[in-house]
């Protein structure tokens, strides 16, 4: 019998722009109870956008959906190695799938999204999850001109050498 999805965290109160917004449940054998919170209307957004005269193209509604590729990318980090250690910027993080499944498996994550919408079904995966985490709600220069996400210089002494996947070569597709 499957459990009813979580309610986004009473502590949030009510998305500010009033919409809805359900659990995905995406779950992994580390983490069973892993999902994230997706606008339940993205194409009411998009319909919003193309009636504003003012509108521009940054306010597409990308963090509004759980795209494939967040989604096969986040089960792949819950089922991996700890990440304990670990720095991570999920930039442009949309829905936070990737940087919450980075979480749950022990990295320290700052989330950074040019879109202040997301921070909302975002905040709630986390709180749901029982995670900490830095949402930060900016451009990345704005970002990074404001202090918010530090860039600093690779060490090229921590870098690890990447080892190529059997079958791949350059310029193959998989």
């Amino acid at each position: 019998m499957t459990q009813p999805p979580p309610p986004i965290p009473a502590a949030l109160g009510p998305d500010p722009e009033g919409h809805a917004w359900s659990w995905r449940a995406l779950p992994a054998a580390a983490r069973p109870d892993f999902g994230v919170y997706v606008h339940d209307d993205p194409d009411a957004l998009l319909d919003a956008l193309a009636a504003d005269p003012e509108a521009r193209e940054e306010r597409l509604p990308y963090f509004a959906s759980l795209w494939p590729s967040g989604a096969a990318l986040a089960r792949h980090l819950l089922e991996g190695p700890n990440l304990g250690g670990l720095e991570v910027l999920d930039l442009g993080c949309g829905c936070g799938v990737v940087g919450l499944a980075a979480a749950c498996r022990g990295a320290e994550v700052t989330l950074l999204d040019r879109d202040e919408r997301s921070g909302f079904g975002v905040a709630g995966s986390a709180a749901v999850l029982g995670l900490e985490l830095l949402l930060r709600l900016a451009h990345l220069l704005t970002a990074v001109r404001r202090g918010l996400a530090q860039p600093r210089p690779l060490d090229p002494r921590a870098r690890r050498q990447a080892r190529p996947q059997a079958g791949l070569r350059p310029g193959a597709h998989g």
